[in-house]
């Protein structure tokens, strides 16, 4: 680290761009215990509610009736298992910001968002299948569609996807 500093509810640090991987992997590895890759530099994560994919547009709008949200009424972090990413224009994912630094994932029903994530995603090997923890949110374009949206704080790649056919070849064994 070049430089490090903050104050109690904010911290900062100061390093150069072409050592980011190797300390990504070393922080990483100093974390890691099975549990969530964090940027909060705790062991474990924390989360409100678990949700499957399908059931985001529903939260969702639950989500609306307990608004506004901000400092005394913050918005619930969602834990997403098995979020899949679709692809778009032939691409799984998107790096977005002048230094591609953020992350967007696009699934079936929404699109996840990770600002500040990429490298992190990068190190991740580019997981297609991912348990992510995060806010939701709608956002409208120029246009005035809307399009679902969680806010990334955290993920890991998920468990591979079991097929029926996997299921069956373990009931054959356990006989």
């Amino acid at each position: 680290l070049l430089a490090y500093g903050g104050r109690s509810d904010a911290a900062g640090m100061k390093i150069r761009r072409k050592e980011l991987g190797k300390f990504i992997a070393s922080a990483s590895s100093y974390l890691d215990d099975g549990g969530f890759q964090t940027k909060r530099n705790r062991a474990f994560r924390y989360y409100d509610i678990e949700i499957q994919p399908e059931e985001i547009p529903v939260y969702l709008e639950e989500l609306k009736r307990y608004a506004p949200y901000g400092k005394g009424n913050p918005k619930p972090e969602f834990l997403v298992r098995g979020f899949e990413s679709i692809p778009a224009a032939g691409k799984f994912f998107q790096y977005m910001g002048k230094s591609s630094q953020h992350i967007k994932i696009r699934g079936q029903h929404a699109n996840a968002i990770g600002f500040g994530l990429s490298s992190v995603y990068k190190c991740a090997g580019e997981p297609k299948r991912m348990d992510l923890i995060g806010t939701l949110s709608e956002r409208t374009d120029c246009y005035g569609r809307k399009d679902v949206q969680i806010i990334i704080s955290d993920f890991r790649k998920a468990a591979e996807k079991k097929t029926e056919a996997f299921h069956m070849l373990e009931r054959i064994l356990a006989y």
